[in-house]
């Protein structure tokens, strides 16, 4: 499982595509009910892979970072996501009324938690995620992040702002924030959306048009902009994605869709 710190490598400019407001009355959240299934979404060196099974349900994902793939293997409970193998990490799952709740990650072999991130709903919309981490030689997970989510009726998420525990004053440290708008047609990325937000930020139900972000003290910092191409059904196939920070050169990365 990728680090914590990992989790949040460009804080602002997200560099994954799709976001997540998760909703209620799930039993069975990555189950595929449209016919469709994303097998593969992102570029040559940085793209998340998923295998599924007779069921339609997802039983492997395989993310690739920097070209270096790390494979996790899906267990399921009673049609519930249970935990995630890889060959160093284990991450067990939680859920609750239908909503994923709690992520916790172990080092293979090792009984005691080493992070968590705890998933808060308000609405039935999820409204808050809080980060924990473990120091090197500490056995007390101590807060660490925390991101705080603001929704639109459709479930789409239309802000993010973050935060920093300070051990020094037991208090969260505002960071900054992340405005979001969308286009109408479906994210296929949706369908897996709790796995998906285990190593990115989280989805939602409509693909992200543009990211503006903003410093502490409100002034933009950078700006992401998607550019779609989509199929004759609307499912999108690729995206031109456009990263521009204030006062400097922008970025260009194509992410392509990959069905099955």
């Amino acid at each position: 499982m990728i680090s914590l710190k990992n989790f949040i490598t460009l804080l602002f400019a997200a560099v994954v595509v799709l976001f997540t407001a998760c909703k209620k009355n799930y039993t069975g959240p990555q189950t595929n009910t449209s016919g469709i299934k994303l097998i593969k979404i992102g570029d040559a060196t940085n793209n998340n892979q998923f295998e599924y099974d007779a069921a339609s349900n997802v039983s492997k994902i395989t993310v690739v970072t920097d070209s270096v793939p790390s494979a996790y293997n899906i267990t399921y409970q009673n049609g519930i996501p249970s935990q995630l193998q890889s060959a160093q990490f284990l991450n067990k799952l939680t859920y609750a009324d239908g909503h994923l709740v709690r992520s916790e990650i172990y080092n293979n072999n090792a009984p005691e938690v080493q992070s968590m991130v705890q998933f808060n709903y308000s609405d039935n919309g999820l409204s808050e995620e809080l980060f924990y981490e473990k120091d090197f030689s500490s056995v007390t997970l101590y807060p660490w992040l925390k991101f705080k989510f603001e929704a639109l009726p459709n479930g789409d998420i239309s802000m993010i702002e973050f935060f920093l525990w300070d051990r020094t004053t037991g208090q969260y440290n505002f960071l900054g924030t992340d405005r979001y708008q969308y286009d109408d047609h479906a994210n296929p990325v949706y369908r897996v959306k709790d796995f998906y937000t285990l190593f990115n930020y989280p989805a939602t139900p409509h693909n992200v048009r543009t990211i503006t972000s903003y410093d502490i003290s409100g002034a933009q910092i950078g700006l992401v902009n998607y550019e779609y191409t989509y199929n004759s059904a609307g499912n999108p196939v690729a995206a031109k994605r456009t990263q521009t920070p204030a006062g400097g050169f922008s970025s260009v990365t194509t992410l392509t869709y990959t069905y099955q």
